[in-house]
């Protein structure tokens, strides 16, 4: 039998879940990000990656680069909210993060400009719903696949009132909104 010295899960009020993030997203912090799937680090995406990783301004910007597979790949397409196929792949965040909001234009160009280079952008299907910061219909069905109906219906029974609607927000299913088709293509 193993046992732990300690308990690292624990039943939190909400709000105590999101003030851990205070310290890293202080007030006056401006933000952005954008992120793909990379099927295989190639050439093109090392190269797109040594052209653009030192053009950042802010010392606070990243590119995070990590890999999906193993357990990843065992959770069926549909069993989870995380949309695309269950294939293994690597992740690529571009995150812009500065203190100064007069700034922040530039950066988001760097990301932008960085994530549309050549090599980055694989085309695989899906995505990752927290690395959206610019968020529609269109964009949370591409991200969510097959998914957005059957999401729906849950934002209905536990959020029918759509009280946690500021971020990338599926609308409860007896709102009557249907989200638009999507290409299959992310843009987050």
């Amino acid at each position: 039998m193993t046992r732990t010295s300690f308990e690292m899960v624990t039943p939190m009020p909400y709000v105590a879940l999101r003030q851990m993030m205070d310290e890293a997203n202080a007030f006056g912090i401006s933000s952005y990000e954008k992120g793909t799937r990379i099927a295989e680090f190639t050439d093109r995406v090392i190269e797109a990656c040594a052209a653009y990783i030192p053009r950042k301004r802010s010392p606070m910007s990243s590119a995070l680069v990590y890999r999906l597979d193993g357990a990843y790949t065992e959770v069926a397409d549909d069993a989870t909210a995380y949309g695309g196929p269950r294939v293994p792949h690597y992740r690529l965040s571009i995150v812009v993060v500065g203190p100064d909001p007069t700034g922040i234009d530039a950066e988001r160009e760097w990301v932008r400009d960085f994530w549309a280079a050549p090599g980055p952008r694989t085309g695989l299907a899906g995505g990752y719903v927290n690395g959206l910061t610019e968020f529609d219909d269109a964009k949370l069905r591409s991200v969510h696949g097959s998914e957005p109906d059957r999401l729906a219906a849950i934002q209905a029974a536990y959020d029918p009132d759509n009280v946690f609607h500021h971020d990338a927000n599926i609308v409860p299913a007896d709102r009557g909104r249907a989200l638009p088709e999507s290409s299959g293509q992310v843009s987050s």
